[in-house]
């Protein structure tokens, strides 16, 4: 399992984009601020990094869950939080 870090969860939903020829998906520590939907991150681009990162670090979000987080930041809390209690 890898350290979960910021800069982790970027590459992530990076690779994410990368795998959709679709998606226009550009994330970078200056712009973690920014919602998702500025950034390119759609609905099923979003699922996709959740069930990752359930897959990679053991942890349930669950997507209903998980939609609290309106951008990347708000999302590495969300999965730090729930990392702590594991």
């Amino acid at each position: 399992m890898d350290h979960f870090s910021l800069q982790n969860l970027v590459a992530l939903i990076n690779e994410v984009g990368e795998q959709d020829d679709a998606a226009d998906i550009s994330v970078s520590m200056e712009n973690v601020d920014t919602p998702f939907d500025d950034l390119g991150v759609d609905s099923l681009a979003f699922m996709s990094v959740v069930a990752q990162l359930e897959a990679r670090y053991g942890i349930r979000l669950g997507f209903r869950d998980a939609q609290v987080a309106t951008n990347p930041a708000e999302l590495f809390a969300l999965v730090s939080k729930r990392l702590a209690t594991v």
